[in-house]
């Protein structure tokens, strides 16, 4: 889970999850009222981890074809998947990084 660099308050997940929807990529921390930027890496392993299973998901009609019922299934899965190991890949800084 993120921690605030200042104060080093720990984000829960369902904040991590929640915040990391949002356009903004500054995160206000609720211990310190400090804003966190997510680092370049985290940012680059963030985008990994979501689009990894999309290749798997894609190349899956290939050994093992499904209806569309079991690609809605196996959708549904890999997305609660992802959405459970996003929060764990994500560390924050006090400077803003971008990513070029």
């Amino acid at each position: 889970m993120p921690t605030c660099p200042n104060c080093q308050h720990s984000f829960t997940w369902s904040e991590t999850v929640r915040r990391s929807f949002k356009l903004n990529s500054g995160v206000k921390c609720p211990s310190c009222e400090q804003m966190n930027y997510p680092t370049k890496k985290s940012r680059t392993r963030s985008a990994l981890v979501s689009f990894i299973p999309l290749p798997i998901i894609l190349l899956s009609n290939l050994f093992y074809p499904l209806n569309w019922t079991g690609y809605a299934v196996f959708l549904i899965a890999t997305f609660i998947i992802v959405l459970s190991l996003l929060p764990f890949t994500i560390r924050l800084t006090d400077k803003e990084e971008f990513l070029w």
